[in-house]
């Protein structure tokens, strides 16, 4: 899979047809995969090539209020899950001032068609973009039509809880319910991040942590203890774990963490980069009486997170 991260630097062949999926993708969710490999497949049945235009930032970190929520994939993380799926190459522009000021129109004449090159374009039914939000399907459709392109909406998806999206997948996080999450997701919500010095308080009481420093842009779940699967740096195989989320009342904390402990696993983390799954929420964080109190909550904990994760590679998941 090709990448490209700047309008000027696309370079695609031409005298192939080329199906262009266009959105924000935030989260890589089951809708966003279903709409990408139907478009794969429709390049493949041609003999085109497959690609995205999305964006590394949230477009609203730039327009309307500037108050973008918290990514559930920053773009590297995007990059890879895209990667994952049957594309030939991905566009990943970032989304700043000067390009929120393309008129719809000039959007879809100048860069989807010209630049990308598309000879078909799809897109989620509910997709906006252009100079205030002005671009919709409509727009798309009509204009496909005076280009000769093809151009396919595609539809919501929905299960027994309502729409399949990011934002409900940011409302489950948000109230800690990652089992939730990743049935949206299809996949657990994942985090990256590196470990950096703390207080090695975890150490004193057996239950080692590591501190890990997550980009401020991407989500993290409610505060509470998760079970997690965690894979080290330049591993394919996630272990067993179990993280905290919080300030740590119970040893007076102020500052906001992210601390894992890995479970059976002895080693130097410092410096080193994480890749963390949460599986599913043991508890809300706690205020204990004292050390004692919290290193028997934590043996519980430490076992429940170990038998959610035997549950979860049993499944498959």
């Amino acid at each position: 899979m090709i990448v490209f991260e700047q309008i000027d630097a696309i370079a695609l062949p031409a005298g192939r047809p080329i199906h262009v999926a266009v959105g924000t993708f935030d989260g890589v969710h089951r809708g966003h995969r279903q709409l990408l490999r139907r478009m794969a497949e429709r390049a493949r049945d041609e003999g085109g090539l497959a690609v995205v235009f999305t964006f590394r930032n949230h477009p609203r970190a730039v327009v309307g209020d500037g108050q973008a929520p918290p990514l559930l994939t920053p773009w590297p993380m995007k990059r890879a899950l895209l990667g994952e799926l049957p594309l030939d190459a991905v566009v990943g522009i970032a989304f700043d001032h000067e390009f929120s000021r393309t008129e719809p129109e000039d959007f879809v004449r100048d860069v989807l068609i010209g630049r990308c090159r598309a000879t078909a374009i799809a897109s989620g039914a509910d997709f906006r973009f252009g100079r205030g939000g002005r671009g919709n399907a409509g727009l798309l459709a009509r204009m496909a039509g005076e280009c000769g392109v093809v151009y396919e909406p595609f539809p919501l998806i929905t299960d027994e809880g309502g729409r399949v999206s990011s934002t409900r997948a940011r409302a489950l996080l948000a109230e800690g319910n990652a089992e939730g999450a990743a049935e949206l997701l299809g996949r657990p919500h994942r985090v990256l991040g590196r470990v950096v010095s703390g207080d090695a308080l975890g150490r004193t009481i057996g239950f080692p942590t590591a501190n890990l420093r997550v980009d401020g842009e991407t989500l993290l779940p409610a505060d509470g203890v998760y079970a997690v699967g965690v894979r080290l740096a330049g591993e394919d195989e996630a272990r067993p774990g179990m993280m905290n989320l919080g300030v740590r009342p119970t040893v007076g904390g102020r500052e906001h963490r992210a601390e894992v402990h890995l479970i059976d696993w002895e080693g130097e983390l410092a410096g080193q980069d994480l890749t963390v799954d949460f599986l599913g929420r043991l508890r809300g964080e706690e205020r204990f009486t004292g050390l004692e109190a919290l290193r028997a909550q934590l043996a519980r904990d430490r076992a429940a997170a170990l038998a959610l994760w035997r549950q979860k590679a049993s499944a498959g998941a």
